[in-house]
């Protein structure tokens, strides 16, 4: 039992994509760190920027 509640915590702060996202971030798994400059992750892109016109994208859920 305590085996399991050891496991579930190490697995909830190894994850580093939900991590970033609580603080506002989005996680960049090519260089494992969480960034501040992007609105989201694309696979194709990577690093979507932040502008007016991606935020309205985003909004729309066309991002």
């Amino acid at each position: 039992m305590g085996g399991a509640v050891i496991g579930i915590i190490f697995f909830l702060l190894s994850d580093n994509d939900m991590n970033c996202l609580d603080t506002g971030k989005v996680y960049d798994p090519i260089h494992k760190i969480c960034r501040d400059d992007c609105l989201t992750w694309n696979k194709e892109v990577g690093c979507v920027p932040i502008t007016k016109e991606n935020i309205e994208k985003k909004s729309k859920g066309l991002l």
